[in-house]
């Protein structure tokens, strides 16, 4: 990528000049390694203002991809509105993340058992949301795992892996079914102890979402945001082009970057879940870090899932649903759901083919459709 880069006064925010010819992407994190996002400019594009930002958030690396509407597009406006996205994505985080101690979601966990908990409207919001995909994948979905999450990091590295009866105590504090939201009150309480909510799982869409809204308002029509590699929102399109591409490479193999599916997404989020980098090990033998919040077990079955959505609060938590759910039940989903398509990559090792569903084979490459 050409143009140099620097830090600013606040230390977090880096800026690429706007002179970008070809810009091949490829982003990795603790949580993914296999998405590879390609931008090929047009000679169109060399005369419209482009600005790369980066920022650190809910401990994931962020871009955004600005482009100008026009040649007289004032770059420094376009930085202004990435920047104030980016606080937009700080205060959500300050709000709704478990990690600090003095968020809402953190004083829920403490208090909500006790007696309702008046919290902020993002967390009514992300609650809400959070319950509309809990519903929908019967239960796949769920932000109450804090306790299962605890109880395979306490397990992590050992030499036993935990018999089933183990789990029994655990699973009866998970369930969003025992979580009450007063929406007008705007409050939250638990009808069981023990609850922890944990928004691993979504907060990163809701995030970028969020920060869409807020280039939208600053007139922003173009532009690709992501955190890490895992959830991708698109704005638009790049000037010549049908849509933003992105490439999913193998969960199996990433030293190598031959893609297993390339897609194009334009006004769409994409978000992937998988093992590939992050897992648990027991025994010697390597888990999914994503659990079932039916069974209590890592999630088995698939080896990553790629979901394409209208917005990036569902392409996230539905990415680690399916994983969840299997083949034949994203199947299932997905033709209850037509602006939801999915790519799955089954867990039978490396060569496995990726199952496309809700794809027609002009938005594909390669895989068998459903």
């Amino acid at each position: 990528m050409c143009g140099s880069s620097h830090r600013d006064d606040a230390g977090r925010w880096l800026r690429d000049n706007e002179s970008v010819g070809y810009m091949r992407l490829l982003f990795t994190n603790i949580w993914t390694c296999f998405v590879l996002f390609s931008v090929l400019t047009t000679s169109e594009a060399q005369e419209l203002p482009i600005r790369v930002i980066r920022h650190v958030a809910m401990y994931t690396d962020f871009e955004a991809i600005l482009y100008g509407e026009s040649s007289n597009t004032d770059p420094e406006a376009l930085l202004s509105a990435g920047r104030a996205g980016f606080e937009a994505v700080d205060a959500l985080e300050k709000r709704i993340s478990n990690w600090k101690p003095d968020s809402y979601t953190s004083l829920t966990n403490k208090k909500a058992a006790d007696a309702p908990v008046e919290v902020s409207g993002d967390l009514i919001e992300i609650l809400n949301d959070a319950r509309k995909i809990y519903t929908t994948t019967d239960g796949a979905f769920d932000v109450t795992v804090g306790p299962l999450i605890q109880f395979w990091k306490e397990r992590e590295k050992g030499v036993m892996f935990p018999r089933s009866e183990e789990l029994k105590p655990v699973l009866e504090h998970i369930g969003l079914k025992y979580v009450i939201v007063d929406t007008k009150a705007q409050t939250v309480f638990f009808e069981r102890d023990g609850i922890q909510l944990d928004f691993g799982g979504i907060a990163k869409g809701l995030a970028l979402d969020r920060m869409a809204n807020i280039l939208t308002e600053n007139g922003v029509k173009t532009a690709r945001l992501n955190a890490g590699s895992s959830t991708i929102v698109a704005m638009g399109a790049p000037p010549g082009e049908e849509g933003w591409t992105v490439d999913i490479l193998s969960p199996y193999n990433t030293a190598d970057l031959t893609p297993v599916a390339t897609v194009k997404i334009r006004d769409e989020a994409l978000s992937t879940s998988a093992d590939t980098v992050r897992h648990i090990d027991i025994g010697g033998k390597r888990y999914s870090h994503i659990y079932n919040p039916h069974t209590g077990m890592p999630a088995s079955g698939i080896a990553s899932a790629t979901v394409i959505t209208p917005s990036g609060v569902e392409s996230d938590a539905l990415s680690t649903a399916f994983f969840v759910m299997g083949v034949e039940a994203a199947h299932a989903y997905c033709q209850a759901h037509p602006s939801v398509r999915a790519i799955l990559v089954q867990d039978k090792g490396e060569g496995s083919e990726p199952i496309f569903i809700n794809f027609t084979k002009e938005n594909k490459r390669s895989g068998d459709e459903h």
